[in-house]
């Protein structure tokens, strides 16, 4: 398998500035691939996009880089004139380790779903009948939809894309209603307001001047309220408290509890990677985030006491367990 040097075509003593000029066009390259028609393409890129983001972390800080590079046991970069396909095809099927994670962030998610759930007060329902057809396809993106909202009452969809926008969509008719633009990198989390006048979203950074930030917008106005800007880490995800007061938002290792009537913040931190996800309880007294390490960890929001750290493992094949830890 090649090693992170032959990824970006750099000798091992490569500096930072050479290491930072090579990521930067791949990750333009990647960019315009996953804005394009081809959704194999796409896939393909925003899977790229995450690989070199771990590469460029990895090779920019000396700590993490000398611990690479005996791990590897440094040897001459091999210089070769490949295209920006083979350079793709190589980063997609870059190790079996990193196919395992992208399981572990499915798996997490799925988890978090599970564990509101035990959290919540409410009886069994009956799973819905899905159509077989789809209802309403909405075009406009220019590339991939990363994720997608309703608003509380139904009648609108929020979607967050690889071009930097929010679209606000009338959910019966399909028609575009509004575009929201300014954020510096792809939209990676979109979440409504209870009460349906404001949407919250937050972008992830790759390298070098993609800043990440979480931005609050009036939809109605389709005017930004307020932008708070980061540099240590992607927003991966965010989150309304019930009574709208607050919103919960996943940012690298860290996450933010931000006052948006204040316009205070809380960071609370702990985790060992990056926070994918967060939920809250359905009363908003408690709040859950989801690491890439496999951890689910559950917060008195009053205090922001840790209350239990669960943990998922795979034991047998095909069945998982998730026990809280120091016991079952």
């Amino acid at each position: 398998m090649p090693n992170y040097y032959e990824l970006l075509s750099v000798p091992p003593d490569a500096s930072v500035v050479e290491i930072e000029t090579a990521c930067r066009k791949l990750y333009e390259y990647y960019r315009r691939q996953a804005a394009g028609p081809d959704l194999e393409k796409q896939r393909k890129s925003k899977r790229s996009l995450f690989l070199l983001k771990e590469i460029h972390t990895t090779l920019t800080d000396p700590e993490k880089r000398a611990a690479y590079d005996t791990s590897i046991g440094v040897r001459s970069a091999i210089l070769t004139d490949i295209t920006d396909q083979v350079v793709t095809d190589s980063l997609v099927s870059a190790s079996a380790q990193n196919r395992l994670r992208w399981r572990s962030v499915l798996l997490v998610g799925l988890v978090l779903i599970v564990v509101i759930v035990i959290y919540s007060i409410g009886k069994p329902t009956q799973p819905p009948v899905f159509p077989t057809e789809p209802v309403l396809t909405l075009r406009g993106h220019k590339g991939g939809v990363w994720m997608a909202a309703w608003s509380p009452d139904g009648s609108r969809l929020a979607s967050a894309g690889f071009d930097e926008a929010v679209r606000i969509w009338d959910a019966d008719s399909g028609e575009q209603l509004t575009v929201l633009e300014g954020h510096n990198g792809v939209v990676s989390s979109v979440a409504w307001s209870p009460d349906g006048m404001y949407v919250i979203t937050g972008n992830y950074e790759v390298i070098l001047d993609h800043q990440s930030a979480v931005r609050l917008w009036d939809v109605n106005n389709r005017k930004q309220l307020a932008m708070i800007p980061y540099e240590f880490g992607s927003v991966w995800s965010v989150a309304w408290s019930p009574k709208g007061m607050y919103t919960a938002n996943s940012i690298g290792h860290m996450v933010m509890i931000w006052d948006v009537v204040n316009g205070r913040e809380t960071f609370w931190e702990g985790h060992e990677e990056d926070v994918l996800a967060v939920a809250w309880s359905p009363d908003g007294s408690r709040l859950a985030s989801a690491c890439l390490d496999g951890t689910i960890t559950i917060r008195d929001v009053s205090t922001g006491a840790t209350l239990t750290v669960l943990r998922v493992t795979k034991v047998e094949c095909g069945q998982w367990y998730i026990h809280r830890m120091g016991g079952s």
